[in-house]
């Protein structure tokens, strides 16, 4: 009874198995494509299944280039195979698409697998076309910068097919024309072929002629650029604001060259005699000593013009050597014929840092200072002078500023407090600062300014030192101090 019972489920498994199988196509005729003139035809489908008669018509479709084709089904075969019968005949040169949709069932009601597509034609020409020329074939450094190819056909040539078939690679940018008989085909760069670079022409066999007649083999082309070509230039390197142009030195007689009156915040541009990759020009271009740029342009990625953009600005009365390797190249792979160096040196009019003279630092004393006395208590550039004082509540510092500098009094106060320092040593006094004053009274100079520190000063009973430091970070507006400037005093109760 047992046995019974597991025969049955099987069985039933197994039919279960059968009704989920998809429904598909196993055969068809007419076979796709170019098919011989033999109208009086019908189109036949074989199923792997017995079908469901209505979800087949009603899912079934034949058009001739985009238009209905009606007709009559006939079943056969426990209704796997049926055939459709045109009303009208099959017409030479026009594209019949035949299609069954994935709604079509079989009788249990699986679906077809995946839709059925059939594209299909008939002619009375049977002739194959062929390329009578290729041009260039098979050249090699013989193709100038902008040579087209042309390619000729025995006969006229689907343009699609054509399109879809053809290749240059690697790939240029093209433009493709055609004569009005489509039999000959010119394709024209838009851009020149690079150095060095091997192209290849394919014609592959799914070209056709219009009534679907496709070429009986691939068609294969090489050629190259010609060798006899010039090396990358640079035609001018200058300043970017002013065109300033920049001398190279001699690559005859090895004179060095310097240019002078560069600004300290300067670009550049290099004009090269062909476009160039930006991305790839910091790996050729220097400066000496060492300064670290981008290229301002690079979103252009390239050209024939290339912006240098200094992160740092450039020590003033300093020379720098920006050097510009052989190996840098065009994007056709041409290199520079040497390497390139441009001197220049830092001294522009508006590059002249800010001075704090030392011998214009003055102290003043507490009892002078409540009085109004403005002469100098002490003036010491000579730093072993004592200060045998007790007392002090301001230092006087006199400032020339960056040559032709606008002065904003804010910006000169604001980094002078950021920069100034007062230290001492063996607690010999407690200094701190308070603020500070630009020009309390007018400068001897008109190009100079005055700033008075004012500081809260408690001397103690200890010998030691006291240091004034001021940053080379100073910026007055315009450049900052060329170095640091420390001042170290002895201090004597």
């Amino acid at each position: 009874m047992k046995s019974i019972i597991l025969f049955s489920i099987l069985l039933l498994l197994s039919c279960n198995y059968d009704q989920m199988e998809n429904l598909e196509v196993e055969s068809f005729s007419p076979t796709s494509g170019y098919n011989s003139n033999t109208q009086d035809v019908s189109i036949k489908i074989i199923f792997n299944q017995t079908c469901s008669i209505k979800s087949i018509e009603s899912n079934f479709s034949l058009t001739a280039n985009g238009e209905i084709v009606d007709g009559d089904f006939v079943w056969s075969n426990s209704n796997r195979t049926v055939e459709f019968l045109p009303f009208d005949k099959f017409e030479i040169d026009k594209k019949y698409k035949l299609s069954i949709t994935t709604g079509a069932e079989d009788e249990v009601g699986n679906s077809l697998k995946k839709e059925f597509v059939n594209i299909f034609y008939f002619n009375t020409d049977e002739i194959r076309p062929t390329v009578l020329s290729i041009s260039p074939y098979n050249k090699k450094n013989e193709i100038e910068a902008f040579n087209p190819v042309t390619i000729l056909f025995s006969e006229p040539i689907d343009i699609d097919t054509f399109l879809s078939s053809f290749s240059i690679t690697p790939e240029i940018e093209k433009v493709l024309t055609c004569n009005s008989e489509y039999t000959e085909f010119n394709i024209t760069p838009t851009r020149e072929y690079s150095w060095n670079v091997e192209y290849t022409i394919k014609l592959g066999k799914s070209i056709t002629d219009l009534n679907m007649n496709s070429l009986a083999e691939e068609y294969i082309s090489y050629f190259t650029r010609s060798s006899d070509k010039s090396s990358l230039e640079i035609t001018n390197l200058t300043t970017l604001k002013d065109k300033f142009t920049i001398i190279e030195d001699s690559l005859i007689d090895e004179t060095i060259t310097v240019t002078d009156g560069i600004e300290n915040n300067e670009q550049f541009e290099i004009q090269f005699s062909r476009d160039v990759n930006f991305n790839e020009i910091e790996s050729y271009i220097y400066f000496t000593p060492q300064i670290p740029y981008q290229i301002e342009n690079k979103k252009d990625t390239q050209g024939k013009n290339v912006i240098l953009k200094p992160l740092e600005n450039f020590n003033y009365n300093k020379t720098y050597t920006i050097t510009i390797s052989k190996d840098l190249h065009d994007i056709y792979g041409t290199t520079l014929e040497s390497n390139h160096k441009y001197n220049i040196l830092i001294n522009g009019e508006n590059s002249e840092p800010p001075m704090f003279p030392i011998e214009k630092i003055s102290f003043y004393n507490t009892e002078k200072a409540l009085n109004s006395l403005l002469e100098p208590f002490s003036q010491f550039p000579d730093e072993s002078m004592v200060i045998n004082t007790e007392y002090f509540t301001y230092i006087d510092f006199t400032l020339i500023p960056s040559r032709n500098l606008t002065v904003d009094e804010n910006i000169i106060k604001r980094n002078f407090l950021n920069n100034v320092s007062i230290s001492t040593t063996n607690s010999c006094s407690d200094i701190t600062i308070l603020g500070c004053e630009l020009n309390p009274y007018p400068p001897i100079n008109s190009n100079e300014i005055l700033l008075r520190l004012y500081i809260n000063y408690t001397p103690k009973n200890n010998s030691g030192n006291i240091s004034i430091s001021i940053s080379s970070d100073f910026n007055d507006g315009r450049n900052s101090l060329e170095e640091n400037i420390n001042l170290t005093y002895n201090r004597i109760p």
